[in-house]
């Protein structure tokens, strides 16, 4: 500045207005990334137990205003404790993030997928029959128990159980823990080998899954 100068009050204003817009900005996308985190399971890369709530929440809101309807599934890794005590973490990890990788990739746009802790998945099917959210829910335990899962200690392969349920209105019955006993009756058939051999090593009866799958939209 030469000598004599006068200093330029309104340069350095707009010099802190744009630094003070700046950290605003960031502020912001920070804020963004930890809302987005707030219902992401980071694991598996699906929407969280948070996330599942509101959907749960909207989906009967919905149907309470517009009729329709949608079923829930819950899905349950079989002795998903030997895979960890076994393999190690590492490899737990791998598995359930396979698991929802194969879950998401079954499933229609419109439905909605996510881990709600654990070893535990749950959908959404909107707009479906229960006996077609019985046959998804078969063929996606069918996908599961197929997979040849890589892990830091070699190929791991594990099954599922499903439970279902309907989404009804919001004065109706908890559908998740409808879903639940559903879920644990078939997984207590399957252990005293009261289900069909196939049916109980995850492989359902696929002619039988796939005549119910007609009216199903999806992958």
């Amino acid at each position: 500045m030469k000598r004599g100068a006068r200093p330029d009050p309104s340069g350095r204003v707009a010099l802190r207005e744009a630094r003070l817009e700046r950290e605003l900005r960031l502020a912001k996308e920070r804020i963004a990334t930890l809302s987005r985190l707030a219902y992401l399971d980071e694991l598996c890369g699906v929407p969280n137990r948070r996330a599942f709530n509101d959907e749960v929440r909207r989906t009967r809101e919905r149907i309470r205003r517009h009729g329709g309807q949608a079923a829930l599934v819950l899905f349950d890794v079989d002795r998903f404790k030997s895979v960890n005590d076994d393999h190690g973490h590492p490899a737990g990890d791998a598995v359930l993030a396979a698991i929802a990788q194969t879950i998401a990739t079954s499933l229609r746009a419109s439905d909605f997928a996510a881990r709600i802790g654990g070893d535990e998945f749950a959908v959404i099917l909107h707009q479906i029959e229960e006996v077609n959210a019985q046959a998804k829910a078969a063929l996606i335990c069918s996908r599961i128990a197929a997979l040849q899962i890589s892990t830091p200690t070699g190929p791991v392969a594990v099954t599922c159980s499903a439970g279902v349920s309907l989404l009804k209105a919001p004065d109706g019955d908890d559908p998740l823990s409808q879903a639940d006993q559903a879920m644990f009756q078939r997984k207590r058939l399957g252990q005293a080998g009261l289900l069909p051999r196939a049916e109980a090593s995850g492989h359902p009866q696929l002619p039988t899954v796939e005549h119910h799958l007609e009216g199903a939209a999806g992958p």
